[in-house]
């Protein structure tokens, strides 16, 4: 290239709008010129946002080599040349072959690369055509994704075959947040005496901007869990466990209480609800601790419809029937400090392991 050229080439660089390429695309840019003598690098800062995408693509996937038998090339910089300036679907049917929707997707990246290089493989095997229902269900999401970008490639190769849906993969914004919800899935699974399907996962998401976590969690245990962990009272005659949190929402407006909003503590088996049975306006709630190396189970209300005050006889009434099985309330600040009580019962026998 003359000095003329060359300062041609540095102006329409200088000039050019379209976002620099860097980091791992622009080494491969520069290796690939330096091999072949093809000025890759000036030519992908020129090139339209869907011939860049395709270029990327292309030297990504293929070598040389491969580059060069498949456009027919006499060398490697005309097989550059070819990739820069025919037409692209032709481009990609000469190096990939058949591959629906592959100049679709290139063309939703809006020539920005992948982070990862290897998500370009993850990206070539969803639009691989497969008669695994699941495969074809993590095409049809990809294919209808508004944009491609790393995170949605990487979060469909991961995901459950539940949540491949297009109204949830838009709320996995990549590998750690399908990870969560994929742990989250499994272990609502638990608890649940149905299976969780993607008409589920899409009720529970609908209006459903981003992903919240917290909340999308709580949702799915009040619509899905009705086998919650066991509390300490399962067995006792007095004591109806409540262990369908899909009940919680109707009987909190029974009582006319919060019961509802205590679904995650129910399911993470940090509490533990119980109605009396000789007394059904009462929900006896007991909490979960660790003391010692020791699990203990600690009463943390009685609770009543419109939680009104409970009269002084039925409290005492409940209490009698938990001290029997070494279970007491804990002072105020329950948290750091235990009761004299419970301190006392708990010196007892260091080495048995049961419930306060």
């Amino acid at each position: 290239m003359d000095e003329a050229a060359f300062e041609r080439q540095l102006q329409h660089l200088l000039s050019h709008s379209a976002q620099p390429i860097s980091g791992w695309v622009l080494q491969m840019a520069l290796n690939v010129d330096e091999a072949t003598g093809y000025p890759v690098v000036v030519s992908l800062h020129k090139a339209t946002d869907f011939r860049r995408s395709v270029v990327i693509a292309v030297l990504t996937q293929k070598a040389l080599d491969e580059i060069q038998l498949a456009m027919g090339a006499s060398d490697h910089s005309t097989a550059m040349h070819q990739l820069f300036h025919e037409d692209i679907r032709s481009v990609l049917r000469k190096v990939f072959g058949l591959l629906p929707g592959l100049a679709t997707a290139l063309g939703k990246m809006n020539g920005e690369p992948f982070e990862d290089p290897g998500h370009y493989d993850v990206l070539i095997s969803l639009l691989t055509p497969s008669a695994d229902p699941d495969q074809r269900k993590r095409t049809m999401a990809l294919r209808h994704s508004t944009s491609v970008h790393s995170d949605l490639v990487a979060a469909l190769a991961r995901l459950d075959a539940a949540f491949v849906h297009p109204i949830l993969v838009k709320l996995i914004d990549g590998e750690a947040t399908a990870d969560t919800a994929n742990a989250i899935l499994r272990y609502v699974e638990t608890l649940s005496s149905t299976p969780i399907t993607t008409d589920d996962l899409v009720n529970n998401s609908k209006a459903a901007r981003s992903m919240n976590f917290q909340l999308w969690t709580a949702k799915l245990v009040a619509r899905k869990a009705d086998r919650l962990p066991a509390g300490p009272l399962e067995d006792h005659p007095a004591f109806q466990p409540m262990r369908d949190a899909t009940q919680f929402a109707s009987l909190g407006k029974h009582y006319q209480n919060c019961l509802s909003s205590h679904v995650m503590r129910a399911a993470t088996g940090q509490a533990a609800f119980y109605l009396v049975k000789d007394n059904p306006d009462l929900i006896v709630e007991l909490v979960r601790h660790r003391f010692a190396g020791k699990t203990l189970w600690a009463l943390q209300g009685i609770h009543t419809v419109g939680n009104r005050r409970v009269t002084p006889r039925h409290r005492k009434d409940v209490e009698d029937l938990l001290r029997l099985r070494g279970i007491t309330e804990l002072a105020s600040g329950y948290d750091p400090r235990l009761s004299p009580e419970l301190i006392s019962l708990l010196s007892t026998d260091p080495t048995v392991d049961q419930y306060f």
